[in-house]
């Protein structure tokens, strides 16, 4: 994710953990981390180096910060 893009990112977890994310033209790279999309034949392969407790503790703020989110937009629609 660059800057430019750091909260769409927060808010996709990546295509590891969501189908449908890449295009048609893209596959999905086991970053070790998220997953990125990446044009057909991914050349840049680079993986995170992460500890299991890491990815635990990424997956478990991805999971809050989802719900926080649903939970965000359901409020929104009820007053709207």
């Amino acid at each position: 994710c660059s800057a430019d893009s750091f909260l769409f990112c927060l808010s996709s977890p990546g295509c590891l953990f969501e189908d449908g994310l890449c295009r048609p033209s893209e596959t999905c790279v086991n970053d070790g981390v998220f997953g990125r999309c990446q044009k057909v034949p991914a050349v840049d392969t680079h993986r995170y180096e992460v500890s299991p407790a890491v990815l635990q503790h990424l997956a478990a703020t991805l999971q809050k910060l989802s719900r926080t989110e649903r939970s965000l937009v359901l409020a929104h629609e009820t007053h709207a």
